[in-house]
């Protein structure tokens, strides 16, 4: 009798610990998922980020150095810029972040100018420098509240 009772309460204390492996290593792989998942998020907030603040740079580059002898090959130059630039706009979008988004819209917004060739005048006019400096660094101050929330706390410390 002794013996069966011991026996029932192995096998409880046995069921009990596989439940509570089961358990465990469910949490763990839940866990895991969700840190992967942010992981990722940061990795593509940052690196198309930066490919919207490089894309940008270079557009306004090319329109400075080539604003005296624009002609048609500089127009498709310029399309193919713009569309890798709204290209990199629709990967974050993926991120979900709205305020990150209005950021990357006003960088296109600031891009988008009339071209000669495609109604626009024979020249095309000036990217705002000022203007897109200050859209560059907005979107590069979003992100890194997105994908550093900690250090953001730290740098409004050390400013007080």
């Amino acid at each position: 009798m002794v013996e069966s009772v011991l026996m029932q309460a192995s096998d409880w204390i046995s069921i009990g610990a596989a439940v509570l492996a089961g358990y465990s290593l469910y949490a763990n792989i839940h866990s895991a998922g969700k840190r992967e998942l942010l992981r990722w998020k940061r990795e593509m907030v940052v690196k198309t980020t930066s490919e919207i603040i490089a894309l940008s740079g270079q557009r306004q580059e090319f329109f400075a150095i080539r604003m005296d002898d624009w002609d048609m090959t500089c127009t498709k130059s310029a399309v193919s810029q713009f569309t890798n630039l709204r290209r990199q706009k629709y990967q974050l979008e993926i991120a979900g972040e709205r305020e990150l988004l209005e950021a990357a819209d006003r960088i296109i917004e600031l891009h988008n100018v009339k071209l000669p060739g495609l109604g626009g005048p024979p020249k095309p006019k000036e990217i705002d420098a000022k203007a897109l400096a200050e859209a560059n660094q907005t979107i590069t101050d979003i992100a890194a509240r997105i994908t550093c929330p900690a250090s953001r706390w730290s740098r409004m410390l050390s400013r007080t």
